[in-house]
């Protein structure tokens, strides 16, 4: 009971006592001038007695283990410093900032493995769901799994036109010339790509990870499917479920956040103005205009339902454009 721990104790105490008061004695009688010399002239300008800003004092580096002060030397911060060092002078410096023995601790044999499996880490076996890791910050993955902008559009087409209708253009009076000179249409097309879905499922790794998307892996490059021009948003789907697969329960997919193949609807727009210039005299000029936007009441869906876990995946639920608009306007030149 408490009769035999008191006697363990008093025990370890007396064998311990004799080997500390001897280690005591031994650094007691050991000659130090030679490591304090060599603090002067190596480490006293920046570590002082009261520290520098980026600099620990004498009193914190007496806060050190002997250990820890050599590991610094030998591949730390202090390298630099410590390569002009000796490995002998490097422990006798430390054990002379501490005041404290330096102990070698080797395992032995018998605490490894049989088979340590010591390899190269290929940076291509890496995965990472976030950005950083090399210079092209892909994360350790290749360009095609770290996916493309959101905003990526690889084709788009922009063109305008203003035609000034050829009748009576030189006339400046006259009935003629105030009906029928004056005319002029101009004119846009906008045609772009859509741009690329980030397609994911149900989570059911957030619980556990940082990560705040699961993807589904691919099966088939052929996502979208061809409707050949008579999509209904009411009925019919963007996107083949059956090109993705569900990775299994806490796996991460192999889609990527975006691929090239994966896309929304194309942007298509046609814009026309139509107006006439008329000449009250030479310094005053009336113009009647007409605009039509989208011209041809073209309809441009938002992204379809990216979710592949939903049952409306691949379903368009808004229009991202706006119906054709008709307007007059009137302006007056002087």
């Amino acid at each position: 009971g408490p009769r035999k721990l008191t006697t363990l104790v008093a025990a370890a105490l007396a064998v311990s006592a004799p080997w500390s008061t001897a280690r005591a004695q031994e650094e007691a009688g050991r000659d130090h001038r030679a490591e304090a010399a060599l603090f002067e002239q190596a480490c006293a300008t920046c570590h002082t007695e009261a520290g520098e800003d980026r600099t620990p004092g004498v009193m914190m580096l007496r806060q050190l283990s002997p250990r820890a002060i050599v590991a610094s030397l030998e591949d730390g911060v202090m390298q630099a410093e410590g390569a002009d060092l000796t490995p002998e002078q490097r422990v006798r410096l430390a054990e002379y900032m501490t005041g404290r023995a330096y102990t070698r601790e080797l395992l032995p044999e018998s605490a490894f493995c049989a088979d340590r499996g010591w390899a190269a880490l290929d940076p291509g076996a890496v995965s990472s769901m976030g950005w950083g890791g090399n210079l092209e910050a892909t994360g350790f993955r290749t360009a095609e799994m770290a996916g493309l902008s959101a905003d990526d559009v690889p084709h788009r087409i922009l063109a305008a036109f203003t035609h000034r209708v050829p009748f009576f253009q030189d006339k400046k009076a006259g009935l003629e010339a105030k009906v029928l000179g004056g005319w002029a249409v101009s004119g846009s097309v906008h045609v772009a790509s859509g741009t690329p879905v980030n397609v994911v499922m149900a989570n059911d790794l957030a619980p556990f990870l940082f990560n705040g998307q699961k993807r589904p892996d691919i099966v088939s490059s052929r996502v979208r499917i061809d409707h050949r021009g008579s999509f209904d948003a009411a009925s019919d789907s963007f996107f083949d479920r059956s090109a993705f697969a569900d990775p299994g329960p806490l796996r991460f997919g192999d889609a990527s956040r975006t691929m090239n193949f994966v896309r929304g609807f194309s942007h298509v727009a046609e814009n026309l103005s139509l107006f006439k210039d008329t000449w009250i005299n030479q310094k005053f000029k009336l113009r009647f205009e007409t605009q039509f936007a989208n011209l041809f009441n073209r309809t441009v869906f938002c992204d379809p339902n990216r979710n592949w876990s939903a049952a409306s995946f691949g379903r368009a639920f808004s229009q991202c454009n706006q119906p054709r608009r008709v307007q007059f306007g009137l302006r007056f030149d002087f």
